[in-house]
């Protein structure tokens, strides 16, 4: 089976948030440029185009470390 290869679209150096209004500070993170082929780094709002629906699924009870979230 081959292998998909994202850099020819430049997909690599676009970060999607999959949301208009959180993630607004990873701006802060992802910015600058690409170090192996100097391409600008662009953070995008929302999700990618063409892209399925998101489904809306239930919450999941925290497993791993309880009460560690900022809503506890």
């Amino acid at each position: 089976m081959p292998r998909a290869n994202s850099k020819p679209q430049g997909l690599y150096l676009r970060l999607y948030t999959f949301s208009e209004t959180d993630y607004k500070d990873i701006r802060y993170i992802w910015n600058g440029n690409d170090p192996e082929s100097g391409q600008p780094l662009e953070v995008i709002e929302g999700i990618p185009e063409n892209s399925g629906p998101i489904p809306d699924l239930e919450e999941l009870p925290e497993e791993f470390a309880p009460g560690i979230s900022a809503e506890a």
